[in-house]
């Protein structure tokens, strides 16, 4: 949702101009002028814009170094102009919020030249909780722009802001207190995983989750006792969402801790399994949980498991022998193997798809002796993929050029004939247009016009990508695109690069959200 922007008047006060000075010179106010003519205007950028702008940035750096006062008047344009760019990542328009970030990143980069101890303590104190001179945007972005910051004296401001009645203000407190090693903050972001409600936004749910994966609490700590009862419940939630959020969270407890839970989580999603209930994904999230801390991969079996930490717990330091590889889906795309029975294959075919394509092992050379191309090579993957799969699986296919397409409008349940009749639809999706892989992400979560996900009927828990170069957005899309999607979803995404050539996003999307990221190269 946009928020407004506010409006900010002129006057040589509160910018510290000098009155010997015109106005219409100062650098400060050509900055401001800029950016709020990019807040109001609807077309693109051009190339001479944004030189026009780089100019205008570097001659603010310069003004802000004549006094304390211009400093922070400096800080301030800068986090206005912040704010307009982060408003305009929420447009519709691709080209828009493609801008919104370059403008967002730009006036970021500025105020980390000018931001020091001092300053951020005088943007917590003077800006972020006071309203009476600050519109709410400028407020909010001065709380984004301290989450690096870790001053003690910034603490107390990003606490007030989070429990502002503002939401967009709110909102960026609690993103800029993830990580905080501080009760006070583990407390808010448990909190809001207890009381989270359909009508919360999102992002605070994914905020909190990303918090709890970023520190591993001390085993004095009087918080978990309470973290360890809300893991416990979630883990054993018959709603797969639930149970992987437990997953996702219990990284912050301490071992001891931590295993048991997931152990009983493990029997209890095997018996389920048993049951003809879909627990892959379920089973797949504990399963790394246990392997990231053991260092040991012994697959989804309670039983080798139980062995490991009873030797850990009696002393012994020699790991388990793995006589034995873990179970795994037999079905592999490009080396992935999928620990769900619900996923999603996004599939590039963009023009540059019909690149010739020669891996290891395989002829240069295709049908009617023209070159094997990328294009093929996903096609052959696919095949093998498809039919690997677990036949209480069910699956979805997306392409992405220039457009999005779904092969089905729900997920199809895994049959020898459902996929030959995939196999088909991709074959006659050609290589053509451009690289939005952004629509397909779009498309396969079923995100409608207004940004809302229905997940009544959203079934898909695993997403595997597949792009071969640079997209049409970038990359910078991701991360806020993960903070409203990621908690409600509980979406993994896994993902392949095909070719030498990419911008990040692939691996973006795979980090933040737990899954594997490949590449494949000639």
């Amino acid at each position: 949702m946009k928020s407004p922007v506010g409006s900010l008047i002129l006057v040589p006060l509160l910018f510290g101009l000098s009155l010997e000075k015109p106005a219409t010179d100062d650098p400060l106010v050509k900055l401001d002028r800029f950016g709020r003519r990019f807040a109001d205007r609807v077309r693109v950028m051009s190339d001479d814009d944004w030189e026009d702008a780089e100019q205008l940035f570097v001659d603010l750096r310069g003004a802000a170094r004549e006094g304390r006062a211009r400093r922070e008047a400096a800080a301030r344009v800068l986090l206005d102009v912040y704010g307009f760019g982060v408003n305009a990542t929420n447009d519709s328009n691709s080209d828009r919020i493609a801008d919104g970030f370059r403008m967002t990143n730009r006036a970021s980069k500025e105020l980390s030249f000018l931001i020091d101890a001092r300053l951020s303590e005088w943007i917590a104190r003077e800006v972020v909780v006071v309203a009476a001179d600050n519109p709410v945007d400028r407020r909010a972005a001065g709380a984004l722009i301290l989450r690096e910051r870790r001053e003690p004296s910034v603490l107390p401001s990003l606490l007030v802001a989070s429990r502002s009645e503002e939401t967009v203000l709110r909102g960026a407190a609690i993103e800029a207190l993830v990580g905080w090693p501080d009760e006070l903050a583990h407390r808010l972001h448990l909190g809001l995983l207890r009381e989270a409600k359909a009508k919360m936004p999102p992002q605070w749910i994914g905020a909190s989750r990303t918090h709890f994966r970023r520190l591993r609490l001390k085993a004095e700590e009087d918080i978990n006792s309470e973290l360890e009862a809300l893991v416990r419940e979630t883990l054993k939630d018959t709603d797969w969402r639930r149970a992987t959020l437990g997953a996702e969270i219990s990284w912050a407890l301490p071992d001891g801790m931590a295993v048991p839970l997931l152990l009983s989580a493990m029997e209890t999603w095997t018996k389920r399994a048993l049951e003809g209930q879909p627990v892959r994904r379920v089973l797949g999230d504990v399963t790394r949980e246990l392997e990231q801390r053991s260092g040991l991969k012994l697959g989804p079996h309670p039983d080798r498991w139980l062995a490991w930490w009873s030797n850990v717990r009696a002393g012994k330091t020699n790991p388990l022998p793995d006589a034995n590889p873990p179970d795994r889906t037999k079905a592999a795309f490009f080396g992935l193997r999928p620990s769900s029975d619900r996923v999603v294959l996004i599939l590039d075919r963009s023009g540059s798809m019909d690149v010739p394509f020669t891996p290891k092992g395989r002829s240069g050379t295709g049908k009617k002796g023209r070159p094997w191309t990328r294009h093929d090579e996903v096609l052959s993957q696919l095949k093998s993929y498809l039919s690997g799969l677990s036949p209480q699986g069910r699956f979805n296919l997306v392409v992405f050029g220039d457009q999005a397409r779904v092969w089905r409008s729900k997920m199809q349940a895994t049959s020898e004939s459902q996929a030959r009749a995939g196999q088909t639809w991709a074959q006659r999706q050609g290589p053509k247009g451009g690289t939005h892989l952004r629509l397909g992400i779009q498309v396969a979560l079923g995100i409608d016009r207004d940004g809302e996900v229905d997940l009544d009927k959203l079934e898909v828990d695993t997403l595997v990508v597949l792009c071969d170069g640079k997209t049409a957005s970038g990359a910078d899309w991701v991360t806020p695109f993960l903070r409203r999607y990621r908690a409600q979803t509980g979406i993994v995404v896994h993902g392949v690069q095909i070719g030498a050539a990419g911008d990040g996003t692939l691996e973006a999307l795979a980090e933040g959200t737990g899954g594997e990221f490949v590449r494949v190269e000639d």
